[in-house]
């Protein structure tokens, strides 16, 4: 059963990645940009934020030793989405400088 629930974890992080990518298109196709197209690297390095966080998320809950799961229902799933965008957009700002 952990890994199910690990898996749901690390995937509920690995969307709020995409959705951070997502977010980022639909900003320049609005702002009427001709580059408004998926940047396929940067969708790259968003999944394994996303990977890296959702592995740190659950390993802090079970060494937590706090009974329970981090994600056992769709609502903890968006949940868990929500809490996950702020984490994975400053990692973002942190690794995904341009110089």
């Amino acid at each position: 059963m952990t890994y199910e629930v690990a898996f749901v974890t690390i995937a509920a992080f690995v969307l709020a990645g995409i959705s951070w990518n997502t977010l980022g298109i639909w900003q320049k196709w609005r702002n009427g940009a001709s580059d408004a197209s998926i940047d396929w690297i940067r969708v790259r390095k968003n999944v394994i934020i996303g990977i890296v966080l959702g592995i740190i998320a659950y390993g802090v809950k079970v060494s937590s030793g706090e009974p329970g799961v981090v994600v056992a229902s769709v609502d903890d799933f968006v949940g868990t989405v929500i809490t996950a965008f702020p984490l994975v957009v400053i990692a973002d700002k942190i690794f995904n400088k341009t110089r």
